[in-house]
């Protein structure tokens, strides 16, 4: 795998092509979030099996998984061209293009090598739909405890909404949920519930009270994130943030707001996408 190009946004934020030896190509990037320091978000499959509709990659046909090596030497390259920004602690996101628990053998790898290959690395984050996992998964990945969180892509309250705009296979959200409580509990760690707005859909007072009831009471947290342009994609950004928001304070729900950096470039949240696969 080579590094091939680097794409920087007004906002700070690189957007780094790879090249696998295949032919295959995939994106990171690198950014720097207030809360969390410097972050590489690294992708873990060429294209998408999942086929969500407010996702570049998930618009695109899947290809592959990607392997171990291919998935280290994204942060690996990354780090070599800018080691400036690893003097300190990084975090490393698997968020860009695929879905990590579809790799599910070279995530356990990859996390591995990465906790004991940087001593600076101080958290990684698994963004997943599907956290329904063996027990003996759950047992290996427990030895990071409090170094692993995860994001669960929640986004519509039912399931048949979800399954609308995601894929049929998903698991219920009551099943999903369970198994993020129990693995979250393992970690000792609180895991986030990703909540993206869209114009009519997922927007409502109602949707905001189907949320908090999903989430109160367990240990998690609602980050709520704005949509970023998709092109291909009908969903548009809602324009109901701070009604929606309103309504969760009321109902006392933890939760953050969440600016997806680097749109410019398309290398906001849900934006990673490879034009050949079109």
């Amino acid at each position: 795998m080579e590094l091939t190009n680097i794409v920087e946004s007004n906002e700070n934020v690189k957007k780094i092509y790879f090249l696998c030896d295949d032919g295959a190509e995939v994106e990171s990037c690198l950014l720097f979030l207030e809360k969390h320091g410097t972050v590489i978000c690294i992708s873990s499959q060429v294209g998408c099996t999942q086929k969500c509709k407010f996702c570049a990659a998930g618009l695109t046909k899947f290809v592959r998984n990607l392997t171990a090596l291919e998935v280290q030497k994204q942060v690996e390259l990354i780090i070599e061209k800018f080691p400036e920004r690893f003097i300190d602690g990084f975090e490393i996101t698997y968020m860009g293009s695929g879905e990590p628990f579809n790799n599910g053998e070279t995530l356990k790898q990859t996390i591995e090598y990465f906790f004991f290959h940087y001593n600076n690395l101080n958290k990684i984050n698994i963004s997943t739909l599907l956290p329904r996992l063996e027990e003996d998964y759950y047992r290996e990945l427990k030895k990071y405890k409090e170094k692993l969180h995860l994001q669960f892509s929640l986004h519509f309250c039912t399931d048949d909404k979800r399954h609308q705009y995601f894929d049929f296979n998903l698991p219920s959200i009551s099943d999903s949920l369970k198994y993020l409580d129990i693995l979250s509990d393992q970690l000792n760690d609180k895991y986030t519930i990703n909540y993206v707005l869209f114009d009519q859909i997922n927007d409502s007072s109602e949707d905001a009270i189907r949320l908090a009831n999903w989430v109160n009471g367990r240990e998690a947290y609602v980050k709520i994130s704005e949509m970023s342009p998709i092109s291909k994609s009908k969903l548009k950004k809602s324009e109901k943030l701070e009604e929606f928001i309103h309504v969760l304070q009321e109902l006392h729900v933890q939760y953050e707001c969440f600016k997806s950096l680097g749109k410019d470039v398309n290398a906001g949240c849900g934006q990673f996408y490879n034009e050949s696969l079109i």
